[in-house]
Formats: structure tokens, sequence, C-alpha cells
């Protein structure tokens, strides 16, 4: 069942290209385990969900023109999401965008330290991340929570979070207001829940 909802939030997030290989990657780790029915069954379903998937994804679009639309010389976004697979997955989308590519922005992506699973990160890392990130040779981190771990991330004049709002994030904005000039934080989703997450936790920064 959690493959499952990881799978959905991949669709919710990115596209049915990037969630149809997530549940591809998944059902290889547990083929060794599936019966010769289910095994034929998933082959036969898996052809038909890849005849009709897209690499098209609306937020990855809308991310993308704020990133290569910022007019800031010296510009420093964090984007926020809900999973360390999920910021794998959205830094290697955006390093291999053309247009990203093309306007020399750099994407890492930078996680809790006390947190197991995806991309476990070292104390030495993170800090070479950050100070990548402070130098300008990174201009964009891809983040999940680090609201509880101390990091002192300057020079950030966008906060974008992606299809996540949460109230540890209203935290990390309260406590980075001001840091850079003319900073501001947007959300993208579709999603009306969060819309109204959102401005629950702008209510509390402000």
């Amino acid at each position: 069942m959690f493959d499952l909802y990881r799978t959905i939030e991949m669709y919710q997030d990115f596209s049915t290209a990037v969630a149809l290989e997530y549940l591809r990657e998944q059902i290889a780790k547990k083929e060794s385990s599936l019966t010769d029915f289910s095994l034929h069954h998933w082959q036969d379903y898996s052809q038909k969900l890849a005849a009709c998937q897209s690499t098209d994804c609306v937020l990855i679009s809308e991310l993308v023109n704020q990133l290569c639309g910022n007019k800031e010389v010296d510009f420093r976004a964090i984007v926020f999401v809900r999973t360390r697979k999920g910021a794998s997955v959205l830094a290697h989308l955006l390093n291999s965008h053309a247009d990203l590519i093309s306007c020399g922005i750099r994407v890492e992506t930078i996680a809790g330290l006390n947190n197991s699973g995806v991309d476990t990160t070292t104390k030495r890392e993170q800090l070479e991340k950050l100070k990548r990130f402070r130098d300008g040779d990174t201009r964009v981190l891809v983040a999940t929570s680090v609201a509880d771990e101390g990091l002192d991330v300057a020079k950030c004049n966008l906060v974008i979070k992606y299809n996540y709002a949460s109230n540890e994030i209203a935290h990390v904005q309260r406590r980075g207001r001001g840091r850079a000039e003319n900073s501001r934080s947007i959300l993208l989703t579709q999603n009306t829940k969060l819309k109204e997450q959102e401005e629950k936790n702008i209510v509390k920064v402000v």
C-alpha cells in the first residue's frame, strides 16, 4: 500500500512518466516474491500504462518559469518538497531541464541529518552544499524540512513550496524573513487544501 501511495504522490507532484518509473522500480524489488499470475498481470498493466504516460507537468513548468524569470542578479532559491525521494526526483528533473541549463542554474538537494531514507547526507556533505549555495555555485536547493536542524541558509530571496505546505515551513520562513532583500515566498500547487493550509501559515508568520 505504501508503494501505491508514494506512486500517487509522484503522479501528483511530477508526471505519469515519473510515477510509472517509480512503480516499476518498486515492483522490480519485489519481483522474486510475485506469483506468475501476478507478474503476468503487472506486465500487461505496465504496458497499458506506458502507452498513455506523459512527461508533462504544469507544476514543473511553473517552477522553471519562476526560477528562470527571476531578475535578481544574485538570487538564491529554496524549493520545499514532502520527501527525500521527491527532492531527489525534482533535482534530477530540474538539472536535466533545457531552460535551466540555458540559464546556468544548478540545483542540489539538502535534507535533515536525523532522518533515515533516501539520499542520506553526512554533516560534511551538507556543509559543502550550503557553501556552494552561499557562493552562488548552486542557485537552488531542493529541501525537505530543515527547520529543526539549525541550518543557516543565508542569501535566500525566494522560497517555493512545491505542492507542499506545513507549519515547519512556516517556521523556516519566519526565522529567515529579511535575510535577503526583496525576498518572497510562493506556493505552487493545484491542491485546494494546501492553499488553505498556506493561508493559515501566512497568518502565523505575520
